[in-house]
This record gives C-alpha cells, sequence and structure tokens, in this order.
C-alpha cells in the first residue's frame, strides 16, 4: 500500500502507512512526501513489524508492544527494542552475512530499522510445518549457536550494557515459561525455580533467548538469524533446551514426519558438539541442557506462550512428557532424545 503523510496522535503506529512515514521522515529515512510501499509481517506477539520499500532500499521497522498478543496478560517494557537494536551488531560481527544490519533506533519511541533479507527467502518455521524437514539445516543451526556461544564468552564483559541485563530475559522468558509453568503444575515448581536461579546466575557467555525455527529465514542453503530481544549474557544451556524443545515438539505434533524432527534433534545436537568442543562442559554441561529442555518442554505446553501448532491432547502429553524428563533427568542430550524417541513409540 501506499502512504501519504498525516498528522497522527502519539503513541505512533507503524501498521498505520501515514504514522510510518511521518517516522521515516522524522528519521531521515524518506524525504517529505516521499512515496513508500508497506507491508506488515504477521505472526510476532511481541512486536509490530513493517516491511518497508522506500527508493530502491528495503527496510524492516519494528516496534516493540507493551502487551504482547497473547491470549493471557502478559506485558515487557518496550525499551527490549533497543536491546535488539544493540545485538544486531553484535550478530553480525558473529555471523556476517547472516544477521540484518542495524540502521536506526529511536530511542523515545522504541522503534528500530534495520535491512530486509534479500529475497528470495522462506520462514524456516513455516517450511518445517509444511514437512520440509532438512538434517543439513538443523546441523548448521546447531553448529550456528555454537558459534555464537563461542565467540561471545571471551568477551561478555565488553558487551554492550544492554546485553549486560536479564530485565527483558526475565519478563518475557523467565517469568512467562518458567515461573508461570510452576504456578500452573506445582510438582514442577521447584524444578522450574532452579532453571530460574541457574539462569540469573550464570554470566557464562551471549544468549540469544529466541533461539527458534520461527526466527530463521533460509536463503538457498543460507541460514538467517533474527530477533534478539531477549539476548542477554548468561547460560548456553537454555539456548540449547530452546532450540530443542522445537525439534521435539514437532515430532510429538506430526506422526508422519516424527522420525525426521527427531533426527533434526540429533542433527542439531551433533553440530552444536561438533563446533563447541570442550566448551561443551562448561555451566553444568549436558545435564544442564537436559534440565533446561525439560523445562522449555512444560512451558511450552502449560506456560503463557503455548505452541499454537499442538491441540489440547497434544499439550497434554507434552505437559507429561516434561514431567517425566523432570522426575529421572538424563544427563547427556543424546540420551535425552532417545528418551522422548521412546516415549513418543519410535526405535
Amino acid at each position: 500500500m501506499s502512504a501519504t503523510p498525516e498528522t497522527g496522535p502519539d503513541p505512533l503506529d507503524i501498521e498505520s502507512p501515514n504514522h510510518l512515514l511521518r517516522w521515516l521522515e522524522e528519521q531521515e529515512l524518506a524525504a517529505p512526501g516521499e512515496k513508500i510501499e508497506t507491508s506488515v509481517l504477521a505472526g510476532g506477539v511481541s512486536n509490530r513489524t513493517v516491511r518497508v520499500q522506500i527508493g530502491g532500499r528495503d527496510l524492516i521497522v519494528k516496534q516493540a508492544l507493551a502487551r504482547l498478543r497473547v491470549e493471557d496478560e502478559w506485558f515487557s517494557p518496550t525499551d527490549r527494542i533497543l536491546t535488539e537494536f544493540a545485538a544486531l551488531g553484535v550478530y553480525g560481527s558473529f555471523l556476517p552475512g547472516q544477521v540484518p544490519e542495524p540502521v536506526r533506533q529511536d530511542r523515545e519511541r522504541n522503534i528500530i530499522a534495520m535491512a530486509a533479507v534479500p529475497e528470495p527467502h522462506a520462514n524456516w518455521k513455516t517450511r518445517l510445518l509444511q514437512g520440509f524437514v532438512d538434517p543439513g539445516s538443523w546441523q548448521e543451526f546447531g553448529r550456528m549457536l555454537a558459534h555464537i556461544h563461542d565467540k561471545a564468552r571471551p568477551q561478555v564483559d565488553r558487551l554492550p550494557a544492554r546485553l549486560q541485563s536479564k530485565m527483558h530475559f526475565h519478563s518475557l522468558r523467565l517469568d512467562p515459561y518458567y515461573l508461570v509453568s510452576g504456578l500452573r503444575v506445582p510438582q514442577a515448581a521447584d524444578f522450574m525455580q532452579d532453571l530460574v536461579n541457574a539462569a540469573t546466575n550464570s554470566r557464562n557467555t551471549l544468549v540469544h533467548g529466541d533461539y527458534s525455527p520461527k526466527n530463521v529465514l533460509l536463503q538457498d542453503r543460507r541460514l538467517w538469524l533474527l530477533d534478539f530481544e531477549v539476548s542477554h549474557v548468561g547460560t548456553p544451556w537454555f539456548d540449547v533446551g530452546f532450540a530443542l524443545t522445537h525439534a521435539l515438539a514437532k515430532a510429538l505434533w506430526s506422526p508422519l514426519w516424527r522420525r525426521q524432527f527427531l533426527q533434526g534433534a540429533e542433527s542439531f545436537w551433533g553440530g552444536y558438539r561438533q563446533r563447541s568442543g570442550p566448551a561443551v562442559a562448561q555451566d553444568g554441561g549436558e545435564a544442564a541442557g537436559c534440565r533446561h529442555t525439560a523445562g522449555c518442554l512444560l512451558a511450552r505446553a502449560v506456560g503463557r506462550s503455548r505452541l499454537e501448532y499442538l491441540n489440547d491432547a497434544q499439550l497434554d502429553r507434552q505437559c507429561a512428557l516434561a514431567l517425566r524428563l523432570m522426575a529421572n533427568p538424563p544427563s547427556t542430550i543424546p540420551d535425552l532424545i532417545r528418551e522422548v524417541t521412546g516415549q513418543l513409540g519410535e526405535t
């Protein structure tokens, strides 16, 4: 759609083309009266996200929401978008050509702009739910995460100040995922509190905090990584558990593609283990990764951000699976994958 200038009231809403054009002009990203083409990007619950084509330039503009678009009441400070802006430069230095370039930040309105990922590309989660489960992509997903953790570990104290804070990680992950799940499933409360304590106290490396297929765009064989608003210095095992949960939950979801998703979990861990080397023993080692996987499985079944592709029966089954893992936590990731494989009836 096209936009023309308009004097709109604050708070500014970038999903309004006229508001967006006004903001672009204020930020000197568009000339007064310049024609732009916009498209609102769907799928996110925590931000408004709009793609903008302007003067041969392709941008993504993001605005943080105070209340997330979920069924539960879930609020988070909107300055988390400035954490994402700070993180873009750091991740871009670790993964050149795989992270969007930061362009502009508006500290007053908590809006940022970045370069759009070049076309053509596809969202990886969308492809996975269509049955395109490539072990090579899962392996690269694991290698990429280990590369980030390895590169960041020696310089955690020199990372930007916004990445030193865990405030947004608490409001968007630890509280709504782990603590809410413990309240809703009292038998898991102590287990989840222990995970919160460990994650809060760790300063091992840079943690993405939302390391999920929905935040990856596939461009040929290249993986582009997105969405860094909960990035922080913490434990790498949250990222590992969070990512593994997406492979294992999809295995539960789809009997047809179950074996492929379980192989995806194995490939992810193989890629991570190969790249991480001896560092895999740090911060509690694989046992910590197993515990965070169990915690994330429970959180995505009963917490404030339940997996939308699971039906009620599947959510109940995932909850039961997570509780079994908590009752007798595996000590290695391969043992955990084998346990889940057995529980899902695969051999």
